[in-house]
């Protein structure tokens, strides 16, 4: 592969003199010297600062340049490219004079041969690379030596560098503060008798130590008249040759170490050999904990430690010659002066503490100067970061907690004093700590008298005796707790309530109390009170009325209807076809105006509280069927097909079989009116969940607009839609299906839109031994509460339900359960005051009349009557009946409490 060729840059404007020089290159060997040429220094200029030049042949007389002028300015724009004058046999002393300023060599125009000019050109490159080298090694050795000392006199240690007779040859600002004296002073000096002055040195010397060892050597000393502790340590130094031609003592006051028993490291300074300046940095910064770095002018990274790699994340290699500033804040920069720029005029070190958002930290970046023993600038400066975020978020947490504190403080006491209610805070003891504005004028006293008297004292002032003390409660329960009271001497009624008040650490320390004035709403109350009363008697009569008439109704429609039947059937003679069609309209009225009676006798019953529930397991399959054929027939008219979607494992609900049928029958008839032709309505039933059956009625009609969803189930309403004929109703029978379902514990739902059909649906609780139970319960309570009655529950249970079982399934089904059930109740002869209720391996029996005092004789007459039961002594002789009794409402007034009292009362066992 032939070497890259030498591109030569000839700056001449005299065109023979080009020609010749040109031709001369061309004439060696082949691919040398690649030539440009500029007739004029602008063009030449403008070619340097393009790059790519490895020599320049500039004449001295230009068009746009003369004399010596010419170098400079060519020097000046590219200060590492040599350049050999061209210069005429008079201009010789001129010539001179150029290379004196910085040309490498010079060539007289006229006769150049080809290998001269070749070769002045290619000694005049190697001497140019040669003094680069050097210049380049020189500066770096002053940089090194500056860097090393700028380094060690920003340490907190004092550092002495020694040479082999322990004499200081060089130390930092910190061992001449030690030392007392100026480093003038101590150069030269011996390092021991600076460091002791006379005092008793160390046994086994630590210098003899290290000439023994030839390993770092160190002290812990106590300087009494200093009263602290310090570490000596020395580390030696070596020639290329390995022998110890000196050391480095560093002093490190030890004294918090020491008082903290050695609680953290001493910073292990200077682990290497000190040797050359660079070592010597290196060494020196891998062992400090801050992240440090040497930049140049245009703060680029010249050097830094291993602490500084580690923060950046970066290899060392990858970080020397970046901008030190794009390498820490990328994109983020801090606003402000950057503190490089201030360390550069200032000449001191300069500090600021920024936050770095990608790393979600704060830091502390310092900037020291690197300056020459005259105090110049050198190049750049010492960067040094240190990590405070801890420290600011402390500050910053201990400031936002004072000042929410405040604000708190500020914003409780405007808050309450803005407040037309008293609030007091009070203490365990009920004495006022704290009051509001309108508390002391409540008081009648000035907030000063009012604090640490007792709360209860001075708004009762001994007129008013409380039912309850609301503070009392509040201290048991750790709730708030209130009470309303009439004050006799004010005229007015009065809440009083108290809150608890914790600390952080759910502590009572106190209470809020407040105090308002209800006597506007008691008077509301009692207003309201007197209306509701009249709008409910008006109500009843409106029912007593409607009731009354649907009575009277029904009776003379039922008459009408037979008698019209008769008619058409020609029990009073031949009837023409004329007639019978007028016949069968009157039909059709008398059916719709029974059906309006209906409804109107069935809400009636349903706000009034009279309609009963009937409720058993029932069958949603042959309720469905029977509902969809009623409507076979006028569904045949109107081309609509009806379908059944029950499955046929579905577990039946729990619930009255008639009423349930009704609401089938209200939501299929309303299907039928709003669906067009060619339609489709059907019945869908499935277990939504463990507890629950889910119905639908579903149909293609025209919908329902969802502003109508909640309407369509008040009484009366029915949705007008301008785009379709009125159908005939009452508006009562998605009115009628809310109530009824309500009864059963269920709600309607509806899901629909215009033109896309409707689904209503509801939930029904499956017949489960539980939801039954649960269910009777409540039936019971509701007759009792009704009735204004008491009644007991008896449950016998066979307890070891596995053999019971078996004989169950041997004997074909319930005899077994039935022979409990029929000794039982054979032995109260009360009827139907019998209420039973088989389960799996238990009956129950609900007797009305009986209260919890006669609980022991029932339990004692039932375990009599199943004593002589033949299927009972068929059982193994290990199993047993349990017989236990609760009552109504002495053992619970809800059917949870008392399902939960009969598990936990232990009844009587009887051994089969």
């Amino acid at each position: 592969m032939s070497p890259k060729p030498l591109r030569v840059l000839v700056i001449e404007d005299n065109p023979a003199d080009t020609r010749m020089l040109l031709e001369g290159l061309a004439q060696h060997e082949s691919g040398l010297f690649e030539q440009i040429h500029a007739g004029r220094l602008s063009e030449g200029l403008e070619a340097l600062s393009r790059g790519g030049i490895d020599v320049v042949l500039l004449d001295l007389s230009l068009p746009d340049s003369e004399g010596l002028d010419t170098l400079l300015r060519a020097r000046a724009q590219a200060l590492t490219v040599p350049i050999v004058v061209l210069t005429g046999t008079t201009d010789e002393p001129m010539a001179l004079q150029a290379v004196q300023d910085g040309a490498q060599d010079y060539l007289v125009k006229g006769s150049l041969p080809g290998n001269l000019l070749a070769r002045t050109l290619l000694y005049a490159i190697e001497r140019n690379r040669t003094q680069m080298e050097k210049a380049a090694l020189h500066r770096t050795i002053e940089r090194g030596k500056q860097e090393w000392e700028t380094t060690v006199d920003a340490l907190a240690e004092s550092v002495a560098l020694l040479d082999a007779e322990q004499r200081v040859v060089r130390c930092n600002q910190a061992a001449a503060d030690l030392f007392g004296l100026s480093w003038e002073e101590i150069l030269g000096r011996h390092f021991t008798d600076l460091f002791f002055r006379g005092q008793a040195m160390p046994e086994n010397d630590l210098f003899c130590r290290l000439l023994r060892s030839g390993n770092r050597e160190s002290e812990e000393v106590y300087l009494p008249d200093r009263k602290q502790w310090v570490e000596v340590s020395v580390h030696p130094l070596r020639e290329a040759s390995g022998q110890l031609s000196g050391a480095v003592a560093v002093v490190g006051d030890i004294t918090d170490r020491k008082r903290v028993e050695r609680e953290r490291s001493v910073v292990q300074i200077l682990q290497k050999t000190i040797g050359r300046a660079k070592k010597e940095w290196e060494t020196t910064a891998d062992a400090l904990e801050e992240c440090v770095a040497l930049v140049d002018a245009g703060q680029r990274v010249v050097r830094c430690n291993r602490a500084m790699s580690q923060f950046l994340q970066l290899p060392w290699e990858e970080i020397l010659g970046r901008p030190f500033r794009s390498l820490l804040f990328a994109e983020d920069a801090p606003a402000g002066r950057d503190p490089f720029l201030a360390m550069v005029e200032t000449r001191r070190k300069q500090a600021q503490e920024v936050y770095l958002s990608a790393r979600g930290r704060w830091i502390l970046l310092s900037v020291s100067p690197i300056l020459d023993p005259t105090g110049q600038l050198i190049t750049g400066g010492v960067e040094t970061l240190v990590d405070v975020t801890d420290r600011r978020q402390a500050e910053q947490e201990t400031e936002s907690l004072q000042k929410s504190i405040q604000r708190a403080k500020s914003e409780w006491e405007a808050t309450i004093d803005a407040l037309a209610e008293s609030v007091a805070l009070v203490d365990l003891e009920e004495k006022i700590v704290r009051c509001n504005r309108a508390a002391a004028e409540f008081l009648g006293l000035p907030w000063e008298e009012i604090l640490h008297r007792s709360f209860p004292d001075l708004l009762l002032a001994g007129h008013v005796l409380l039912e309850k003390d609301p503070f009392a409660e509040m201290m048991r329960s750790r709730k708030r707790e209130s009470t309303e009271f009439y004050h006799p001497d004010r005229k007015r009624w009065i809440q009083l309530g108290v809150s608890p008040l914790f600390d952080p650490a759910g502590q009572l320390i106190g209470a809020v109390e407040t105090v308002a004035d209800i006597t506007r709403r008691k008077e509301a109350e009692e207003t309201l009170l007197k209306a509701n009363q009249e709008l409910q008697n008006l109500d009843r009569m409106k029912s007593e009325f409607v009731s009354t008439v649907s009575h009277e109704l029904r009776t003379p429609l039922t008459s009408m209807s037979n008698a019209l039947s008769n008619i058409r059937a020609g029990v009073v003679g031949k009837v023409n076809p004329q007639l019978k069609e007028y016949i069968d309209l009157l039909q059709t009225d008398c059916v719709r105006l029974c059906g309006l009676v209906e409804n109107l006798l069935d809400m009636s019953r349903l706000e009034s509280g009279r309609m009963m529930l009937y409720a058993s397991a029932i069958d949603v399959q042959a309720i469905a069927e029977e509902t969809l054929k009623a409507f076979e027939a006028p569904a045949e008219k109107k081309g609509l097909s009806l379908r059944a979607e029950i499955p046929d494992s579905l577990t039946p609900p729990y619930a009255d079989k008639a009423k349930i049928s009704q609401v089938l029958t209200n939501l299929v008839g309303n299907a039928l009116k709003f669906t067009p032709p060619g339609g489709r309505i059907t019945i869908q039933a499935e277990e939504s969940s463990p507890e629950g059956v889910t119905l639908r009625v579903s149909d293609t009609g025209i919908g329902i607009a969802p502003e109508f969803h909640e309407k369509i189930f008040e009484k009366f309403f029915q949705v007008r839609r301008p785009d379709h004929p009125h159908q005939p109703g009452t508006g009562l029978g998605l009115a009628i299906c809310k109530e009824i379902l309500s009864l059963h514990g269920a709600k309607i739902g509806i899901e629909s839109q215009p033109g896309r059909g409707c689904t209503f649906s509801f939930t029904l609780p499956k017949a489960l031994p539980d939801t039954i139970l649960r269910a009777d319960f409540t039936m019971a309570i509701e007759r009792a509460r009704a009735e204004s009655s008491v009644f007991t529950i008896l449950r016998v249970h066979l307890a070891g339900a596995g053999p019971w079982l078996l004989l169950q399934r041997q004997e074909q089904g319930n005899s077994l359960l039935q022979e409990i059930t029929q000794a039982v109740k054979a032995s109260f002869r009360r009827g139907q005051d019998i209420v039973v209720l088989q389960g799996d391996a238990s009956v129950t029996f609900i007797l009305w009349g009986i209260v919890k005092s006669l609980g022991p004789e029932v339990e004692k007459r039932a375990r009599e009557s199943l004593q002589p039961l033949a299927g009972l002594r068929r059982l193994h002789a290990e199993n047993s009946l349990s017989v236990r009794s609760v009552s109504y409402p002495e053992d619970g007034s809800t059917p949870d409490e008392l399902l939960n009292r009969l598990e936990e009362t232990p009844g009587a066992v009887t051994h089969v």
